[in-house]
């Protein structure tokens, strides 16, 4: 689990959602660079979380991010809950603070 206190954690320059996401998969990509499950059996270990800068065929740079969340199965029977309160932590780590300012 990662603690996170929006008081403290979220930088001031942080005012759109698109920074808000940014900010979110370059964290997870940080603390989780090296960890890894298998999606489908016999398959090669997938990265939680694996981020790419490319240019676009017009010419744009572009943050590219494959994130995968664990759920608890409860969301398959949930009618009220948000499909996000779903998702589960990988494992226990601390933001690092260079990700805590502008």
């Amino acid at each position: 689990m990662v603690d996170f206190n929006r008081s403290t954690d979220m930088p001031a320059a942080i005012n759109t959602l698109e920074r808000y996401v940014a900010h979110g998969i370059l964290t997870l990509n940080n603390l989780f660079s090296s960890l890894t499950y298998q999606e489908l059996p016999g398959a090669l270990l997938e990265r939680v979380c694996d981020v790419n800068i490319v240019t676009a065929a017009d010419g744009t740079t572009r943050l590219i991010a494959r994130v995968s969340l664990p759920l608890d199965p409860a969301y398959i029977t949930s009618t009220t809950q948000k499909l996000w309160t779903f998702a589960q932590e990988f494992k226990e780590a601390t933001i690092p603070a260079a990700y805590k300012v502008d």
